[in-house]
C-alpha cells in the first residue's frame, strides 16, 4: 500500500485442509483476487488456513486528510 491509497475493505477467508473442502475457500479467493482484493497476511492452523485480503483505493480529493 502507497501514501495515495487506504484500505477500502477487508475480508477474511478460510481455506481448509479436508479433500472435499478445501475448494470452497479456493474457488472464494479466487473470486476475490479477480474483484481486486490482495492477500494481506495468511495464517496457518492445523485444520487450514486463513487469509486476509484487502481491497484498496487510490486517493481522491474528498477524502480528508489528518
Amino acid at each position: 500500500m502507497t501514501l495515495h491509497e487506504k484500505i477500502h475493505h477487508v475480508m477474511f477467508i478460510g481455506v481448509e485442509f479436508h479433500p472435499q473442502k478445501y475448494k470452497i475457500g479456493q474457488d472464494e479467493i479466487n473470486q476475490a483476487l479477480d474483484d481486486g482484493y490482495e492477500i494481506l497476511w495468511d495464517y496457518k492452523y492445523d485444520c487450514g488456513v486463513v487469509f486476509c485480503l484487502k481491497k484498496s483505493v487510490k486517493n481522491t480529493s474528498d477524502w480528508l486528510d489528518y
